[in-house]
């Protein structure tokens, strides 16, 4: 994994994604669903990047890791009954 601040917390993400858009040069789209109701879904698509082929492969990697951490937590701050998660992330993904 790759150590990112989300939500003010150091948590380790899964680098696999980075990883792959910095080796298949894929551009990365955020994008996040909001349920409101049984029939009524909002899609958020945020602003698209990539991750850097140039320079050190670890930084571009990490760089890339807190981007989406910065745009998830946005994302949470705005509707934080959206996020479902079944384990306990902040100890299972705990940074250091």
């Amino acid at each position: 994994g790759i150590c990112t601040t989300l939500l003010g917390r150091r948590v380790r993400l899964p680098r696999g994604p980075w990883e792959l858009a910095r080796r298949s040069g894929a551009t990365v789209v955020p994008l996040f669903l909001s349920r409101r109701g049984t029939r009524d879904q909002t899609v958020f698509i945020e602003e698209p990047f990539r991750v850097s082929p140039e320079g050190d492969r670890e930084e571009a990697i990490g760089a890339a890791a807190q981007r989406w951490a910065d745009v998830f937590g946005a994302h949470l701050r705005r509707d934080p009954g959206q996020w479902t998660v079944l384990e306990d992330f902040w100890k299972v993904h705990a940074c250091g």
